[in-house]
């Protein structure tokens, strides 16, 4: 699995590399207070960054979320397991 990931990576890397390499050519940037002129490859990989960013941020609140119900139900159930512990251990009535 290791083998895997690390030819995954790098696979990753070289294209990373190739894509940088083949848009190499300087765009200007304008935002609110002025105008910059960066690489293209640079912009692209900062607005990739930015989507990366922005889509964990968004999927932080729901794993805390699941975390807290998973939290919930385990309590639920470890309450449930000591009430039937409690019911097994309880002495039987004979006639």
């Amino acid at each position: 699995m290791k083998i895997i990931n690390l030819l995954l990576f790098l696979t990753i890397l070289v294209i990373g590399f190739i894509f940088t390499m083949l848009n190499s050519a300087n765009v200007e940037l304008n935002y609110y207070y002025g105008l910059i002129e960066l690489p293209l490859a640079l912009v692209a990989m900062a607005a990739l960054l930015a989507g990366v960013l922005l889509g964990l941020f968004v999927e932080f609140g729901k794993v805390i979320r699941l975390k807290s119900e998973l939290s919930k139900a385990k309590r639920k159930l470890k309450k449930s397991d000591e009430e039937l512990d409690s019911l097994r251990t309880l002495p039987t009535r004979k006639n």
